[in-house]
C-alpha cells in the first residue's frame, strides 16, 4: 500500500502550497490570495478525490494521472454522500478550464466554495487522519471585506 503513502504525499504538498497562501490574507489582499489559492483547488480537490477513491476501492492500486483522475472522478459523481466534493469538482472544473475570475470574482467564489472546504477538512482529519487545510477555521468572516 505504498501509493496511499504516495497519494497523502501528493495531497500534503498541495495542501500546503493552499495553506501558506491562506496565511498571506495577514499582509495581502483577499482578492490577490482568493485568486492565487483558486488556481490550486483543483488539484487538490482531485487528489481528494483519488484519496477517497483508495479508501473505498482498497483492493485497486490508486496512481494520480489524468486518465485515472477520470475515473475517480466519475466514482464521486455518481457516489450520492460525496455531493459537497462532486459540486466542488464540477464548479472547479468549469471555471479552471476556462479563466480564473480575478478581485471581487475571486473573492466570491472562496466564499462559495468555504462551506464545502470545510468538509474537506473534516473529512480527511476524520477519515484518513490528514490534518488538511488547518488554517480554515468554521466561520467564513475572513473572506468578507471590512
Amino acid at each position: 500500500m505504498d501509493y496511499i503513502k504516495t497519494l497523502e504525499r501528493k495531497l500534503l504538498n498541495v495542501d500546503t502550497k493552499i495553506c501558506s497562501l491562506l496565511e498571506e490574507l495577514e499582509t495581502h489582499d483577499r482578492k490577490w490570495v482568493s485568486y492565487v489559492v483558486i488556481q490550486f483547488l483543483r488539484t487538490f480537490v482531485e487528489h481528494v478525490i483519488a484519496r477517497v477513491y483508495a479508501d473505498d476501492y482498497p483492493d485497486k492500486e490508486v496512481i494520480i494521472g489524468e486518465r485515472n483522475i477520470k475515473t475517480y472522478n466519475t466514482y464521486i459523481k455518481n457516489c450520492g454522500k460525496y455531493l459537497y466534493l462532486r459540486d466542488l469538482l464540477d464548479s472547479l472544473n468549469k471555471l479552471v478550464s476556462h479563466f480564473v475570475p480575478e478581485g471581487d470574482g475571486a473573492e466570491r467564489l472562496m466564499l462559495m466554495y468555504y462551506a464545502n472546504l470545510l468538509h474537506v477538512k473534516r473529512m480527511g482529519k476524520n477519515r484518513f487522519g490528514l490534518k488538511l487545510l488547518h488554517n480554515i477555521k468554521n466561520s467564513r468572516q475572513i473572506w468578507i471585506s471590512p
